[in-house]
C-alpha cells in the first residue's frame, strides 16, 4: 500500500519552454563571446603573448568569466 504524504502532494515548480530556450541561447552567446576572445589571442604574436605570460597552448584553456 503506498502512503502520500504532504511533501509529495507538493507541485514541483515547471520549466517553462522559454526559459529552457533563453538558458540554451545565453550559453551559445558566452560561447561565442570566449572563442573571439580566444581568436584575438590567437591574432596575437609569440612576443605579445610571452608578455602576457601565456603561451599559444594556454589559450585553448584559458575558461572566461559569463558576463552578468
Amino acid at each position: 500500500m503506498a502512503v502520500l504524504t504532504t511533501n509529495m502532494l507538493q507541485s514541483k515548480p515547471e520549466i517553462s519552454l522559454a526559459s529552457l530556450l533563453r538558458g540554451r541561447i545565453d550559453a551559445w552567446h558566452a560561447w561565442r563571446a570566449a572563442e573571439k576572445a580566444r581568436a584575438e589571442l590567437f591574432a596575437l604574436d609569440d612576443r605579445e603573448l610571452n608578455d602576457l605570460g601565456i603561451s599559444r597552448y594556454d589559450i585553448r584553456h584559458m575558461t572566461f568569466p559569463r558576463a552578468k
